[in-house]
């Protein structure tokens, strides 16, 4: 009996690997990645996200900035400590 079920595993196991090595798609990034030259700063005590966005795009919606910021520093969440590196978009 147990060999009659690991020859169906198997089965089904190759056909799920089939369809998905000749049917799957690629996964990709991003149709838009495109490089983007950064600087760096340290994030000073009491410093933020926010408050950074603030200094490096004012007049900007602040949400948008530090959007880009967690993004670009690949961070979970806005929070950053004092001490941290951070990169920030390169002025032009």
């Amino acid at each position: 009996m147990w060999v009659l079920r690991l020859l169906v595993g198997m089965v089904v196991g190759s056909a799920v690997l089939g369809g998905v090595l000749i049917g799957g798609q690629v996964a990709t990034a991003g149709e838009d990645a495109r490089s983007v030259p950064v600087g760096y700063r340290v994030v000073m005590p009491g410093e933020t996200l926010w408050g950074i966005a603030g200094q490096l795009e004012p007049g900007v919606d602040r949400r948008e900035t530090v959007a880009r910021l967690v993004e670009l520093n690949a961070l979970e969440t806005a929070a950053v400590r004092a001490g941290q590196r951070i990169a920030i978009p390169a002025r032009d």
